[in-house]
């Protein structure tokens, strides 16, 4: 059953970024080099973590097994990965609206994301450990 709930948040994450940048990638995505590019980063990053976190919370919540948090940032980096990887590929049908610099400013956020997948559920675990005195993997 976790793996299937693994599945399910795994396909939903990428599923729901990607339909973000199919529809509102045009108005969010600045070419690099162009005036307030790094801010325009930074502000989707930051809005990247803050959801990653209350994911990773909710995620944990329904998985209360140990380890649930490790097993969201690294099952869910491979299926988005691996989804990313064909979106990437045939962006002309998921991603037919961006410019090529706005394509390049996406793979960017896309490298960036992934790796605040990966940490974010591990930063979220740690603090909430020491602020609580137990894992948010086996929190009730």
């Amino acid at each position: 059953m976790k793996f299937v709930l693994l599945g399910i948040f795994g396909v939903s994450v990428w599923l729901i970024a990607t339909l973000f940048f199919m529809f509102l990638g045009q108005h969010v995505l600045i070419p690099p080099g162009e005036d307030f590019y790094w801010f325009h980063f930074l502000l989707l990053e930051t809005a990247t973590a803050v959801l990653l976190f209350f994911t990773t919370l909710i995620y944990v919540k329904l998985d209360r097994t140990p380890k649930a948090a490790f097993r969201f940032a690294v099952g869910g980096t491979m299926i988005g990965l691996f989804l990313d990887s064909l979106s990437i590929t045939y962006h002309t049908v998921f991603f037919s609206n961006l410019s090529e610099g706005q394509l390049i400013s996406f793979v960017v956020w896309l490298c960036s994301a992934y790796a605040l997948y990966l940490f974010i559920p591990f930063a979220a675990d740690r603090k909430l450990k020491k602020r609580v005195g137990v894992s948010i993997a086996n929190a009730s």
